[in-house]
């Protein structure tokens, strides 16, 4: 596999298998990671800015003081996820993960807008938590 600590930006990692991989502090900016396997996988650091995690399996997965702002995670599993000092300003969950979180203590808020943002096409009873 390619280094991703680099530079670069909006890489297609859609599908692919990362589970239990080091990305710490990778440089995944507008990357594609839709139904990636990630679980167990070391994303601390890492910059997920408006990256589309739509779907991928993060069970275990380590995001401390990861940057996930305006991140897509619709569909994802979060379960026991460490996202710890995780920046989630703006990101997109379902209703129940955006509840989970928030029970947890996250403050899911964009600058603009003071609810959480979530996605409201799904039922609750949807959740990969």
């Amino acid at each position: 596999m390619s280094d991703l600590s680099g530079p670069k930006k909006g890489v297609d990692l859609s599908l692919q298998d990362l589970s239990g991989k080091d990305l710490s502090r990778a440089n995944l900016r507008r990357a594609n990671l839709r139904g990636a396997n990630l679980r167990g996988a070391n994303l601390r650091g890492a910059n997920l800015r408006r990256a589309n995690l739509r779907g991928a399996d993060l069970t275990g997965a380590i995001l401390k003081r990861a940057r996930c702002q305006l991140a897509n995670f619709k569909g994802a599993s979060l379960t026991s996820a460490d996202l710890s000092g995780a920046n989630l300003e703006g990101a997109i969950f379902d209703e129940d993960v955006a509840n989970y979180l928030r029970s947890n203590g996250f403050q899911l808020k964009s600058s603009k807008d003071p609810k959480p943002i979530v996605s409201e096409e799904d039922s609750p009873g949807d959740s990969q938590l």
